[in-house]
């Protein structure tokens, strides 16, 4: 069953989301988190809601929310910083949690959504079960190239700030804890709990950078085939699912 359900963050902004409710579920919590620029609680073609809806059916609560400034939440886009959704996160955590009675929590991100997830990781251990970070990003030139043109580039490390394909870009998503070598060390640090799937054919982190990922955090790579940052073809995104429940049933 679907409901509608906002929590606030705490300098008094509305977050909305979407949760998937299941009548006396004692399973972990699961709260999916999406990525940057466009990104929101539905997913890229339906990605989160199709994840959800599959752990729905496998009796898990799940919780979709827009972090401010994406999808139906308030907040300008271009006020936001990665503080920010790293703070409003923590906010839907804390939130859910109370009114789970302190449930476990299965945490599920995609793309820059696994970097604002590990910065809370980090603080939070105990909140967490099991983790899956879908694509992650981090930052080496590759990605930054294949994200930004040249002159976007230029006027991102000049003025903080840039646009792609319209939307406003803020440098804070593509620094600090988003570096590869500060990724990899915090994702080392908690890889007891956090698998990570990636795509072969993913547009934006090349395959080079995907292995020397894995190479540095000690984890066997799980990649799939024909699969795109966005899992757009059919199979790759059933197999994608698949994994996922999975490892949160294993």
């Amino acid at each position: 069953m679907l409901t509608l359900c906002n929590v606030k963050t705490t300098d008094g902004l509305r977050l909305y989301g979407t949760l998937h409710k299941v009548r006396f579920s004692k399973k972990p919590i699961v709260v999916i988190v999406h990525g940057y620029f466009s990104s929101n609680r539905v997913g890229p073609h339906r990605l989160y809601y199709q994840i959800a809806s599959a752990l729905e059916a496998k009796g898990y609560n799940v919780v979709r929310f827009d972090l401010r400034g994406m999808g139906e939440s308030e907040g300008d886009i271009q006020d936001v910083k990665y503080a920010d959704h790293v703070s409003d996160l923590t906010s839907v955590l804390t939130s859910f949690r109370q009114r789970f009675n302190d449930v476990p929590i299965i945490l599920i991100a995609h793309c820059i959504g696994c970097n604002v997830s590990l910065s809370i990781i980090d603080i939070y251990r105990t909140y967490f079960k099991k983790v899956i970070f879908i694509s992650p990003y981090f930052t080496t030139q590759s990605t930054i190239n294949a994200f930004f043109s040249k002159e976007q580039r230029k006027e991102l490390y000049l003025n903080g700030y840039t646009y792609r394909k319209g939307i406003y870009a803020d440098l804070s998503f593509f620094s600090g804890v988003n570096d590869f070598s500060e990724f990899c060390t915090l994702t080392k640090k908690h890889q007891d709990i956090i698998l990570v799937i990636s795509a072969a054919n993913d547009q934006f982190i090349p395959m080079k950078d995907i292995n020397q990922f894995y190479k540095e955090i000690g984890q066997m790579p799980i990649i799939i085939a024909k699969a795109d940052h966005n899992y757009l073809d059919g199979d790759s995104r059933k197999e994608l699912i698949s994994k996922i429940i999975e490892y949160i049933e294993g």
